[in-house]
């Protein structure tokens, strides 16, 4: 029994809520507003349809994605003061190319600087990717991905465009998602939550994605602070909720609120949350609970990332727990989305079965009346 797109709806507005979930004090004393979730209804209201955020990102990739595509992923963000890539972005797009490539059977490219190169290609051999040495490989071999660093901060914009240009002409993706990746606010410039210039150090990744909606290119963004690109869709709201949205502390006073758009922005409390809320989506979609990852292949994930030498946030060691959340919280909700995916492709048709079993409900009716009633 095939889930319906009413039913499929309905599991994405739950698995939304679930990869929202305000967990721990990420944001504490950073708004007064509760960010995440009025982020989130922003971003929802201003789609055309008003459907879970994760069912519109699955449901573009399934209509846009054929097998022998590619699909590029955006991902890498500094911590400046450690000066090494932190591990939220890089375990997501693994686990959203993994479902990707797996159900769609289209290749992921990865692109970033080139310091985030290492844990980039850790995290995708953790989801069980090898890692191919050229592109012609990756996009001949299944469960192959190619990383490279095409821009490189000291380009300026003439350049970047230049080689995005001849990139997308290459590559001809089908998609291009950004996960947990910076995108530069309304005076160009590049800014971390507490409000750092991060200019200096991040690629001009964002003019990809203009550069590919422009081609009609079907475009994702994930974040969940403000600053990301794809956070562009909703540009007032983080300005107007986050404290260092609309102005922040690095000199320039001109916030952290990014205005790079996408096709879809999905919200998560976590960057990495809301590409495993795309992947279960996926999964739902094209119906196939073995696109969702479990626990046990986030944990490897997580390991190899820290490997690679990964900083979590805020204190810079190479860990496996994400944006200030322990390692088990981070597998716990791959597993609950896990089950999620499995408990409505499976347990909703046993149930079905089960209510056709006792179609002689009202023998049953009749004993409760003549029965139970006279034993109170």
């Amino acid at each position: 029994m095939q889930l319906t797109e009413k039913e499929i709806k309905f599991a994405t507005d739950g698995i939304d809520r679930l990869v929202c979930a305000p967990i721990g004090a990420k944001f504490f004393r950073r708004t007064e507003y509760p960010l995440i979730h009025l982020l989130y209804e922003a971003a929802r209201k201003k789609t055309a349809t008003g459907d879970p955020l994760s069912y519109q990102a699955a449901k573009g990739l399934a209509e846009r994605v054929k097998p022998g595509d590619t699909v590029i992923f955006l991902t890498g963000w500094y911590l400046p003061m450690y000066m090494i890539g932190e591990n939220d972005g890089p375990p997501g797009s693994a686990g959203l190319a993994r479902a990707i490539n797996f159900g769609l059977g289209a290749t992921p490219i990865v692109f970033s600087e080139s310091g985030h190169l290492d844990i980039i290609k850790a995290s995708f051999q953790g989801a069980g990717f090898r890692i191919a040495d050229d592109l012609k490989e990756a996009r001949k071999i299944m469960r192959r991905v190619y990383v490279a660093a095409p821009l490189s901060p000291r380009m300026d914009e003439t350049q970047s465009i230049e080689i995005i240009n001849r990139r997308l002409d290459e590559l001809k993706p089908s998609a291009v998602i950004a996960v947990e990746k910076s995108g530069p606010n309304a005076a160009g410039l590049n800014h971390s939550l507490p409000g750092r210039d991060l200019t200096p150090i991040n690629g001009k990744y964002h003019l990809l994605v203009e550069e590919a909606r422009r081609r009609g290119i079907f475009t994702i963004g994930c974040g969940d602070g403000g600053n990301e690109i794809g956070m562009g869709n909703v540009h007032e709201e983080v300005r107007k909720y986050l404290a260092t949205g609309d102005t922040c502390y690095c000199g320039w006073y001109s916030g952290c609120a990014a205005t790079t758009q996408t096709d879809v922005l999905v919200v998560g409390f976590i960057s990495n949350w809301a590409a495993y809320g795309i992947e279960a989506a996926l999964a739902l979609f094209l119906q196939r609970h073995e696109l969702m990852h479990d626990g046990e292949i986030e944990e490897r994930v997580l390991r190899l990332t820290a490997d690679a030498g990964a900083a979590g946030p805020p204190y810079g060691f190479s860990e496996m727990g994400v944006d200030e959340l322990p390692t088990r919280f981070n597998i716990l909700l791959v597993e609950q989305l896990k089950f999620t995916v499995l408990d409505y492709l499976t347990h909703t048709e046993g149930r079905r079965r089960y209510m056709e079993t006792i179609k002689g409900i009202a023998a049953l009716d009749t004993w409760i009346k003549e029965e139970y009633a006279h034993k109170d």
